[in-house]
């Protein structure tokens, strides 16, 4: 699992996640954005080559927590895409690690 706290803003009835560089000191609207993971398939390290690890999956759900509010929201459809989008173009590198570390925990058999 992934979890960051991201500003956004509702733009009608979408919302648009904005990247902390852009956030205005008097910005107030801020959300929790959690990611889960779908591990579909595992491949072991193979020392003998140097390989380490791999797997093969995705992002399984995000769901969005308003800070005012302590109930998760599922995000989906149009909502998903644009989180996604913005995590991968503004998280991208601590996305994956978290996406690595987890796929890693399953195959070591490690409380996920």
């Amino acid at each position: 699992m992934y979890e960051v706290e991201v500003a956004y803003r509702l733009n009608g009835e979408a919302v648009e996640f904005i990247p902390e560089a852009k956030v205005g000191e008097d910005h107030q609207d801020f959300c929790v954005l959690r990611v889960r993971f779908h591990v579909a398939e595992i491949y072991p390290p193979e020392p003998e080559v140097g390989a380490g690890l791999d797997w093969v999956g995705d992002i399984d759900s995000i769901t969005m927590r308003v800070t005012e509010f302590p109930r998760a929201k599922r995000l989906r459809d149009e909502a998903f895409v644009t989180a996604k989008t913005f995590l991968l173009a503004h998280h991208e590198k601590a996305l994956w690690a978290a996406a690595d570390d987890y796929a890693e925990s399953l195959f070591y058999g490690e409380a996920a």
